[in-house]
């Protein structure tokens, strides 16, 4: 498959050297960092030492998430899983979260560039079911809204939903190839 004429897997490393990440571990850093990065996820009374207790908490449930995915996985299931990382995380961290809670924009944001980082690294791996949706993908979408505010599975999934019909009316076999095209280009 091709993306903008060019073999995915030149796409690929180029998204890893653009994002200069080598490794599962840089991946994992560089996931929870873009999907923290401006979200306002913690209260003012957090301290350091929390967030590094909530990254941490993050990469292990990313980490453990990671072998279910070595095959492929249905878009239900990814929506569950996106929403077991928010409830796991905003059990053990309410306190520091704003409204007590890890909402679904910044799980689906971290889940979703750790797969992709995955996809890009190992080129046996599956597809992932969907791509980060963050800023550049809701604009070039035509979508007015907020990824960092989003607290709806059911909004995600229409998010998800809409953005696939665009890619394939771009001319891209899948909705992770118009993302990464997207972001190459956009970088």
């Amino acid at each position: 498959m091709a993306t903008f004429g060019r073999p995915t897997h030149m796409i690929k490393k180029q998204f890893l050297i653009k994002a200069q990440v080598a490794s599962e571990a840089e991946a994992i850093t560089e996931s929870i960092k873009a999907a923290l990065a401006r979200s306002c996820t913690y209260t003012k009374s957090a301290t350091d030492s929390d967030g590094a207790r909530l990254r941490r908490t993050v990469a292990d449930q990313l980490r453990g998430f990671a072998p279910e995915y070595a095959v492929a996985v249905g878009v239900d299931q990814h929506s569950a899983n996106i929403i077991r990382l928010c409830e796991a995380v905003s059990q053990a961290h309410g306190p520091i979260l704003r409204e007590g809670r890890f909402r679904i924009g910044i799980a689906q944001k971290a889940l979703n560039l750790y797969l992709k980082f995955l996809w890009c690294l190992d080129r046996s791996r599956p597809t992932p079911p969907h791509c980060p949706i963050d800023r550049i993908v809701l604009t070039d979408a035509g979508i007015d809204e907020s990824w960092t505010k989003l607290d709806s599975i059911e909004i995600y999934s229409q998010w998800a939903s809409s953005i696939s019909d665009i890619a394939r009316r771009s001319g891209f076999e899948t909705l992770q190839d118009w993302e990464l095209a997207l972001w190459n280009k956009r970088a």
